[in-house]
């Protein structure tokens, strides 16, 4: 398996007040380097921080669709 790193300056982050939202794409090759799959949905960030057993913020969402490459 190989995953690629990519890194996103500036990222906004994902609140109900502001959603912002960018698109993540992955792809599935198979042995040939050839794309199989395709898929894709809308992600947002945000980060997560727990004092006193308490979770404070909560992780974004994400939903989309499965779309084959063939």
């Amino acid at each position: 398996m190989l995953f690629e790193e990519q890194r996103i300056p500036d990222v906004k982050p994902w609140s109900a007040e502001h959603p912002n939202l960018y698109t993540l794409v992955l792809e599935l090759k198979n042995p040939d380097g050839e794309v199989s799959e395709l898929t894709g949905c809308m992600v947002g960030f945000r980060t997560s921080e727990i004092k006193r057993w308490t979770v404070l913020h909560q992780w974004g969402a994400c939903a989309g669709e499965r779309h084959q490459s063939t």
